[in-house]
């Protein structure tokens, strides 16, 4: 009897564990510490909520121009894109949108890397592994980030750079960083 009890316990541990323990939370929503909101691609290290500790804000958001007295003016003048709030009578990357396009990522070495992820993402097109920094502690390393948010042709031209170790004030660094080639 004690044999079956435990042979069950095992077997039913074995499949909860086979349904969350493989899980990864890429894409998972994240925030990021401090105070300025980023308004281009951004790691934070370490993010609690997110298991591998790296939250990743990938987009490059540019406010529109012209002066506001409304959020509702920064969305027409930003051609409907909510992502921006009136603010001095400027229009300025909002809360809200980072908030909403920030994502656990992990490190990685390919995009098989990143084919595993969190099913309530808001990533409707699938993660890459890309390098999105050319400054600090992850300059020129690979993460998972949302296809949404990152321009293909930026990403392989950047990856191309850390490769050929010609990145300024990344690869140029003593001791040199690994993700340089």
């Amino acid at each position: 009897m004690r044999t079956i009890v435990t042979t069950a316990v095992a077997t039913a541990f074995g499949l909860v564990c086979a349904s969350a323990c493989n899980r990864s939370d890429v894409g998972a929503p994240c925030q990021h510490a401090g105070g300025d909101l980023p308004a281009e691609p951004l790691i934070s290290f370490p993010a609690l909520a997110c298991d591998q500790l790296l939250c990743v804000f990938g987009e490059t958001l540019e406010p529109p121009e012209g002066s506001c007295s409304s959020d509702a003016d920064c969305v027409t003048l930003a051609g409907g894109d909510d992502a921006y709030v009136c603010v001095e009578s400027r229009c300025q990357v909002g809360a809200q949108a980072v908030l909403e396009r920030s994502m656990c990522s992990t490190t990685c070495e390919s995009d098989l890397d990143c084919a595993a992820f969190d099913d309530d993402t808001r990533c409707a097109n699938g993660f890459m592994c890309a390098p999105l920094m050319t400054l600090g502690d992850f300059c020129c390393e690979s993460v998972c980030v949302c296809r949404d948010d990152v321009a293909t042709g930026e990403a392989e031209t950047l990856a191309a750079k850390c490769a050929a170790s010609d990145v300024p004030g990344c690869c140029d660094q003593d001791p040199k960083p690994e993700a340089c080639g």
